[in-house]
């Protein structure tokens, strides 16, 4: 067969699927190369790599890139993990090249006496999701790969892989003018990090990749801020970013905060809600009429809110009842190596 992984990045990526790099060393992305490690169990290892798995093709003489998976180690909640974004294919990948893939990567983990593998795996409903798309600091534009979740989630748990969460995405058009009864006020984001300390006293909040280090999740501004509040105690609270996979898609860059001030010119049409958390699901659905009917948001065409945890019911009819509609599911699959 004649598979092999190379840790590089893959040139086929950067003309084939628009992406955001939203870590640290966004100077370094293009290279493959973060200089970001650690040290664990008295060895160095790095933290970043990006896996490419090729093939010879004969007929060219050269190595086909067949698949690309951009992953990282981080210090997680249940000790030290192998995360896997969204594998890319680039040409038909069978059941056994993945498999060589996914054991490659269980290879490195065990060598590395990691305690578990993560994968991320999403399932596009629309026809486009806006940045960020993923649970971690890198973000592709799904519209643009191949439509293989199933596929992968079946050959996945073939391997020993267990579905740990599914996360959803929803969307809707924003239509300014009218006014509802919650009063959102803009505030600063650091003032929500402060309000996220008292975060487990709401029982509803956006899902996260649970992730200790701040540096692998999607960060980076511009980044919009509101609460609404009553009696002075927040009631619900969002935090915003615009849709970045827009100006990628113009610029071609994939670290576009690289390029503030052309980035502040730039006329954005989306927007996601990146954090959320709110007291009750009557709170969230007013203050989201709010937000979709908002005139400080005049020129936005679409807002989506992510980090919608399968298992909250009440926030799925709440959205519905403000007019969201579901636009992607993330499926997060683990397996323990201890």
């Amino acid at each position: 067969m004649g598979l092999k992984i190379e840790v590089r990045m893959s040139p086929r990526l950067f003309s084939k699927v628009p992406l955001v790099y939203s870590g640290v060393g966004l100077r370094y992305f293009h290279t493959g190369f973060i200089p970001s490690g650690f040290v664990h169990l008295g060895k160095w290892f790095w933290r970043f790599y990006p896996l490419t798995l090729v093939r010879p093709d004969e007929a060219q003489e050269r190595l086909e890139e067949v698949l690309f998976s951009f992953c990282f180690i981080h210090q997680g909640i249940n000790g030290k993990r192998f995360f896997v974004t969204q594998p890319i294919a680039f040409v038909d990948v069978n059941h056994e090249g993945f498999k060589f893939f996914m054991e490659s990567v269980e290879d490195f983990a065990r060598g590395a006496y990691l305690d578990g593998i993560d994968v991320e795996l999403h399932q596009l409903i629309d026809e486009y999701v806006s940045y960020p798309t993923s649970y971690s600091c890198i973000s592709y534009d799904l519209s643009k790969m191949p439509r293989n979740h199933d596929v992968l989630l079946e050959q996945l748990k073939s391997m020993g892989y267990e579905e740990r969460v599914k996360v959803w995405t929803y969307g809707v058009g924003l239509l300014c003018g009218d006014e509802q009864a919650v009063c959102l006020q803009d505030v600063s984001p650091e003032s929500i990090n402060r309000i996220l300390v008292h975060e487990s006293s709401f029982p509803y909040r956006s899902w996260t990749l649970p992730t200790l280090e701040h540096g692998l999740k999607p960060c980076g501004n511009p980044q919009i801020a509101k609460v609404a509040f009553k009696d002075g105690l927040a009631e619900v609270a969002f935090l915003i970013r615009l849709d970045l996979l827009e100006f990628v898609r113009k610029y071609g860059t994939p670290v576009p905060q690289l390029y503030q001030k052309t980035l502040r010119k730039h006329s954005f049409s989306g927007l996601k809600i990146v954090e959320w958390f709110a007291k009750d699901t009557d709170a969230l659905s007013t203050s989201l009429k709010n937000l979709v009917h908002s005139g400080g948001l005049k020129g936005f065409k679409r807002m989506e809110i992510a980090g919608v945890e399968d298992s909250l019911d009440e926030v799925k009819r709440a959205l519905s009842g403000a007019g969201f509609k579901p636009t992607c599911c993330t499926t997060i699959l683990s397996k323990e190596l201890v």
